[in-house]
């Protein structure tokens, strides 16, 4: 049995990228989110997790 779930309007996808992202230091700004709102539309809320944790990794693989 499969439930359909819709993806994530910009309102939600806003809410779910800013909630990841509070325990990352960042210098995002508003229009900074907004630009990644637009280019994360379409993913649904398990995408955008994975997003924010590869963005989390960047300067760890910046490293190595």
């Amino acid at each position: 049995k499969r439930i359909m779930v819709p993806l994530p309007d910009p309102d939600t996808r806003s809410g779910i990228l800013r909630l990841l992202m509070t325990k990352q230091k960042t210098d995002l700004t508003d229009k900074d989110f907004e630009d990644v709102i637009a280019k994360t539309d379409g993913y649904s809320c398990s995408d955008l997790s994975t997003v924010c944790k590869d963005a989390a990794m960047g300067p760890i693989r910046s490293l190595g």
